[in-house]
């Protein structure tokens, strides 16, 4: 693998600018950026996807997106009465995967029931 071969702080820049993250439902930890929160959420169950602000968005080469802009906003709606709000930062990243919407944010979603 390559992380195999890098030095620690050559590895720890990579990490932690979501280069070494490989679009999967299945996570270990150990490419995870450092000062992130994951979050995954489950695609069956969005019932809605709110952007607000809108932010700008670079794919790197792995096809993970990295926020660009100093803030994005996102509110998902699920279909089970949850509300998941993510106030992204610059440098947070994100993907999803047939099955799931994953997030690696400097700030933690929040959690809330809706009626």
């Amino acid at each position: 693998m390559l992380q195999d071969n890098l030095d620690e702080k050559t590895f720890a820049r990579l990490r932690d600018a979501g280069e070494l993250l490989a679009i999967s439902d299945h996570h270990d930890g150990k490419n995870c950026p450092a000062g992130k929160t994951l979050t995954k959420c489950n695609q069956a169950l969005i019932g809605c996807i709110q952007w607000g602000p809108i932010g700008i968005w670079k794919m790197l080469d792995n096809g993970v997106l990295r926020l660009e802009s100093d803030t994005c906003g996102v509110t998902v709606y699920r279909t089970n009465g949850v509300k998941i709000v993510f106030k992204f930062s610059k440098g947070d990243l994100r993907y999803t995967t047939k099955e799931f919407l994953t997030c690696y944010s400097t700030t933690p979603a929040e959690f809330t029931v809706f009626a």
